[in-house]
C-alpha cells in the first residue's frame, strides 16, 4: 500500500519533466525551450588533415525569429573530453518558420566524436 503513494509521486515527477524537443540524431540535443528542431541527422564530413567538419539544420516552427546557443563537446576514442577554443558557444538566429545551419567544426584530427548542445540563446 506505501508503494502506491511512492510510485504516484514518482509519476507525478517524471510528467513534470519537460521532453526533449526532436531531434533525428542523439548527437544533438535540442533543450525545449529553445523553441527549434533539428529534423535531419547532421551532415558530417572528414577533410584531409583529419578535422570533421558538422552541419546541423536547424528549423524554427515559430511564427517570431528565435535566437539559439550551440555548445558542442568533442571526445577523442576513448570518450575523453578534447577542449578548444573551436567548442565555445555559439550564437545562432533562427528566422520564424525558417532553417539556419549550425557549423561546428573540431578542435583536432582526435576528436572522433561530439555531442550539439542547442539552448535559447538569451
Amino acid at each position: 500500500m506505501t508503494k502506491r503513494p511512492a510510485l504516484a509521486v514518482i509519476l507525478v515527477v517524471a510528467a513534470c519533466a519537460a521532453p526533449a524537443a526532436p531531434s533525428a540524431d542523439p548527437h544533438v540535443v535540442v533543450l525545449p525551450d529553445a523553441l527549434v528542431v533539428a529534423p535531419q541527422p547532421p551532415h558530417v564530413s572528414v577533410d584531409e588533415t583529419g578535422i570533421a567538419h558538422v552541419s546541423v539544420e536547424l528549423f524554427n516552427p515559430t511564427g517570431q525569429d528565435v535566437v539559439v546557443q550551440a555548445t558542442t563537446d568533442w571526445f577523442d576514442n576513448n570518450l575523453h573530453a578534447i577542449g578548444g577554443l573551436l567548442s565555445a558557444p555559439k550564437r545562432l538566429a533562427v528566422p520564424r518558420l525558417g532553417t539556419a545551419d549550425l557549423e561546428t567544426v573540431s578542435p583536432t584530427p582526435k576528436a572522433t566524436s561530439y555531442r550539439i548542445h542547442i539552448a535559447p540563446g538569451a
